[in-house]
């Protein structure tokens, strides 16, 4: 069955809102939060995913494995084309105890850029209830000699609002693999001097062909009025991604994109 951008996005939504759901109702707890895992094509590999039960009840458990975002490349592929589980896909998870799942990855031999699955853990109490819960973690495979790792800053700019100075930086993954930047922006002076620095750290990731935003973490104060230059200095891995953007800060801490050509890089 084909599935489009906009279904595979109303999936990671509606699979978000029950993973939200359990966590916060029932809590279950699976690790690693992701597995990530390269293989060239038509090679095999082996993850351990570990389920525990920190709760004063038994839970009955049934595993599956679900699609998450596909490439369009790679649309034929099954997630069940590649991702392995074990034979056994129920078993009772008493309290304080925890179950290690060996899953098993083959990477198809027309696979292209990265393969994106979860391994599901619905559960049910003794009492059974009409709601299953349901938390998932993230299967990652990158085909190795057929990934793209390209990516762009395609807008940076900084505002005030509610009286606090924000930095931000929007992305976008132009290759076949997801891209997952973290780094630092900084503000400068046109001396070359930096005023304050913002932290990007890792979040949720950018799929092929779409955009995020990612906020940096830093002072909340505007900076006095005058003219500033925003560098962002962030990496996916081996990408690197950089930008500047100059900033006029009024007295009242607006901000406006300033066109003109920024001072020299530092």
């Amino acid at each position: 069955m084909k599935r489009t951008y906009a279904s595979c996005r109303r999936t990671a939504m509606a699979a978000g809102v029950l993973i939200a759901m359990a966590a916060r109702a029932w809590a279950l707890s699976v690790s690693p939060a992701r597995t990530e895992i390269r293989l060239p094509p038509g090679g095999k590999a082996t993850a351990i995913i570990t389920v525990t039960n920190p709760h004063a009840e038994p839970y009955n458990v049934e595993l599956s494995e679900k699609p998450w975002f596909i490439y369009p490349e790679n649309r034929k592929i099954q997630v069940a084309d590649w991702l392995k589980l074990p034979w056994r896909k129920h078993f009772r998870l008493n309290p304080g105890k925890s179950r290690d799942v060996k899953i098993t990855v083959r990477c198809p031999k027309e696979a292209t850029g990265e393969l994106m699955g979860m391994v599901s853990f619905a559960y049910q109490g003794m009492k059974i209830s009409m709601i299953t819960p349901m938390i998932s973690t993230a299967v990652y495979l990158d085909v190795i000699g057929t990934e793209k790792v390209i990516g762009e800053i395609v807008n940076l700019g900084a505002g005030t609002q509610n009286g606090k100075f924000q930095v931000g930086a929007r992305i976008k993954a132009t290759g076949n693999v997801r891209l997952h930047p973290a780094g630092r922006v900084r503000l400068m002076n046109d001396q070359g001097q930096m005023v304050s620095e913002y932290i990007v750290a890792e979040a949720s990731p950018i799929f092929p062909g779409m955009t995020r935003d990612y906020a940096g973490k830093g002072p909340d104060n505007p900076p006095p009025a005058g003219h500033y230059i925003l560098f962002a200095d962030l990496n996916s891995g081996t990408l690197e991604l950089k930008a500047d953007q100059g900033i006029l800060v009024k007295a009242n801490g607006d901000v406006e994109m300033d066109v003109t050509k920024a001072a020299p890089k530092p």
